[in-house]
């Protein structure tokens, strides 16, 4: 579990100038709040279509085409401080402008390479097929799918063995530490640690 935001600060030293009203701040990011498909495709040299598909429908492009559009997703993002907790630069000159950047937090870790470990662990976890599509987005045209149907009880399943896996991985990270400077998770393990001990019998 990684926790320490991967920042890198730019050499670029911030100033009192360099924060803008609202309307200066959309000059600078070119009025756009967060990443979008067409950073990623600029910088793969390839469509924002193209981007779609190794996202959300990576059997349509080819190995190669993946691994080039997933190395444009992993590059560092230079990002302007402000609004928290930042937002792409865009433009000439957006390294020089930026605050600090975004770095993967994993060598290897996408986006996508996380839908990858989200549909081994269904598949651990025995998820039916027509499931486990359903979650990934994709759509199975074979004549044998058309009777498949996704049940409460199949979701129900699903949830139970997410949970006890999840629930496992915090243990394990008790096991570390009781402790994150990193709050979400800090709250997190504080709530595991506490449902881990024994009831106080009643008086």
């Amino acid at each position: 579990m990684h926790e320490r935001p991967n920042w890198r600060t730019s050499s670029h030293t911030r100033s009192d100038s360099c924060v803008g009203s609202g309307r200066q701040r959309a000059a600078r990011t070119g009025g756009h709040q967060g990443a979008k498909l067409a950073d990623v495709a600029r910088r793969a040299g390839v469509s924002t279509g193209t981007v779609s598909n190794v996202l959300n429908r990576p059997d349509r492009v080819t190995e190669a085409t993946r691994v080039t559009v997933e190395q444009a997703i992993a590059r560092p993002v230079p990002l302007l401080g402000e609004p928290w907790p930042g937002v792409p630069a865009r433009g000439r000159g957006a390294s020089e402008r930026a605050d600090a950047c975004w770095l993967p937090i994993a060598k290897g870790l996408t986006p996508h390479g996380l839908r990858h470990t989200h549909r081994t662990v269904m598949e651990d976890l025995g998820t039916e097929k027509v499931l486990m599509d359903e979650r990934m987005g994709h759509i199975d045209g074979s004549i044998s799918a058309r009777y498949a149907h996704v049940t409460p009880g199949m979701r129900k399943r699903l949830m139970v063995g997410l949970t006890e896996q999840w629930e496992a991985a915090l243990d394990a990270r008790l096991a570390i530490s009781p402790t994150s400077p990193v709050r979400v998770l800090g709250d997190l393990l504080r709530a595991r640690s506490r449902s881990r001990l024994p009831a106080e019998p009643h008086q």
